[in-house]
Formats: structure tokens, sequence, C-alpha cells
């Protein structure tokens, strides 16, 4: 459930967010003068405001800072290595020896087979080396989407959409924070304002669009047009303490193993590529991060995993072998 938090001081931000993510956090809460700041059930810090129009329903537009550590296998047999660890430390703690996250114990969460979305990625003029995904800005349309996922609509007309900004990374390690917005709109209205916000910079201040480009300083990118469709299936573990005599679970961190399949819009090719993301499911703060640093860095000493920093549409976009100088 969503709880109002206080106003986040400048210096509380800049302890866990990079300064280039918290300046453009400080910039959007003080530019949407009806933003309020609050924190989702997974510890997510959120600015939401008013929807974009009211007639496809409540839900607000909203900003989340979000922590995660990415790892991509150095080898081939390093993911399927970490899958094997899994399924044989369920109801178990995930390291054996001693440390300051033994008390984590891993849960499987089931999910139906087959995929759970399938997301368009736009770019300029539809390719994806024309700058946007390249540069690790995402902007992306929910095409499919399952019930356990928050960002859906009932209206016929409306679909979620997404901008994640470039992602920061916290010195050498595996972590990034990053900004993403998520709203609903219009299928019709929505591309219309989007044609206009990339191609002029006009358009109403309050669109996620438009304060991604004033908070970093963009110039209008041009015309963004679908680029390519990513389908994932998500294998989803929970990472809990145990505490108390009843045996009370709290969940602190989620790993995720995404095996993702891509297609680009533009030579219809298609490609595959996998990642493994952990994020905290508590209020982040310095003690989470270095948790976090340390459960990452353990599982890639173990199992031959290496940071991977960029968005997963550039890594999509890589597979595909559509960036510049591929």
């Amino acid at each position: 459930m969503e709880r109002p938090l206080p106003n986040i001081a400048r210096t509380d931000m800049e302890e866990i967010a990079p300064k280039a993510v918290a300046e453009a956090w400080n910039y959007a809460r003080s530019s949407v003068s009806d933003a309020v700041e609050k924190h989702d059930r997974r510890g997510f810090r959120l600015l939401q405001w008013a929807p974009l129009r009211v007639e496809l329903g409540s839900k607000p537009t909203e900003l989340s800072l979000e922590h995660e550590a990415r790892l991509r296998s150095r080898a081939h047999d390093s993911i399927p290595a970490l899958q094997k660890f899994l399924a044989a430390r369920e109801g178990q703690r995930l390291f054996d020896v001693r440390s300051e996250d033994d008390d984590l114990v891993v849960r499987r969460v089931e999910r139906k087979p087959g995929s759970q979305s399938v997301d368009r990625y736009w770019d300029v003029d539809g390719a994806l080396s024309g700058g946007w995904i390249n540069r690790m800005f995402t902007f992306r349309e929910r095409m499919k989407t399952s019930s356990f996922m928050t960002w859906s609509s009932d209206a016929a007309d409306a679909r979620a959409h997404n901008l994640e900004l470039p992602p920061t990374a916290y010195g050498n390690t595996s972590i990034v924070a990053r900004l993403e917005f998520n709203w609903l709109d219009s299928l019709q209205l929505g591309s219309q304002d989007v044609d206009r916000l990339s191609a002029t910079g006009q358009g109403s201040s309050r669109h996620p669009l438009m304060i991604a480009m004033r908070a970093l300083a963009l110039q209008p990118p041009g015309k963004l047009e679908p680029a390519m469709e990513h389908t994932t299936f998500r294998e989803k573990y929970s990472l809990r303490t145990i505490s108390g005599p009843g045996g009370n679970e709290q969940e602190l961190f989620q790993l995720n193993i995404d095996h993702m399949t891509v297609q680009s819009l533009r030579s219809g090719h298609f490609a595959q590529h996998r990642d493994v993301d952990i994020a905290p499911s508590v209020l982040v703060d310095s003690q989470i991060l270095s948790r976090l640093t340390h459960i990452a860095t353990t599982l890639s000493d173990r199992f031959g995993l290496e940071p991977a920093l960029a968005t997963k549409a550039w890594w999509g976009a890589a597979a595909l072998g559509e960036l510049p100088g591929q």
C-alpha cells in the first residue's frame, strides 16, 4: 500500500542516488506543482501527480527512483549454473558461508508458462541506431501485460507508457540508480503529443517527455517511431528474512532472470538475450545498497557474471546488430 513520505531533503536524496539522478528528481519535484512524494510496497520512492487524461481513469502519472544490480553472463553456462543453484536453494539460505546476508532465504515465485509482457520500444525515425536507445534512453509502450503487473487500463484506447532515463552506476559495481516515468495514455492522442514534443519541444509541461527533456537539457530528438519489440519471460525469486517465533517472512530483495526475444521493426530480424536483475523490495538506504552490492558481487564471482550497466533495450539492439559501429 502506498504511504506518504515527507519531502526528501537534497542531502538524503544524494545519499542514495548519484548526483545526476538526484538533480533530475529534484527538477521533476519542483516543476510539477501537485506532485506528491510517496513510496510503494516495493520500497521505490515515487513522485505522483494527476493523470494526463482523466477520461482514462484515476491512475496517476508517476516518476520512480529505482535501484538494481544488472548482470550478464561472461560464459554460456553462467546463467544455467545460477538457475540450478537457485532451484537447489529453494526454501534454504542463499549463502552457506557466514556473511551479512546469511539470513536470506530463497523463495521461487511461480508464474504461468509463456511470455509475461511484450514491449514496443521507440527511437528516432524508427532506427535503433537513431540515437535514443544508443544513448540509454528508452521510451516504450506496453503491448501485452499480465494480471500481476500494475500498469494496465480497462480503457480500450489506452496503453501503459514508460520513459526510462539513462542509468547511473555506483563506481565500479554492478549497481545502478535510475529514474523512470510511467503513465497511461490514449493511443491516438498520446502519439500526437509524442510527435509534437519530440519534433518541436512544445507541449504540456506535465508530460513525462517534456520533464525529462528539460531536466537533462535535451534538444528535441526528432520524430520517434516504433523500432523494436521485446517479448519477456521472467523467472522470479524472492529473497526473504525469517524472524520471530512464528517465522514471519519479509521480502528484502527480488532476483529476476529475464529471457528476452527481440525483433527489429525495421529489418524484421529476431535475436535473443538474457540478463539478471537484483532489486531491493524495501525502502532503499545506504545499508540496503551495501547488502545489494554484496549479493551481486558474491553471485558474480561464483557464476561468472559481469556488470550489465546498459538498458535492456540497448542490449536488445546490440543482439540484433543494429547499434552504430556494429
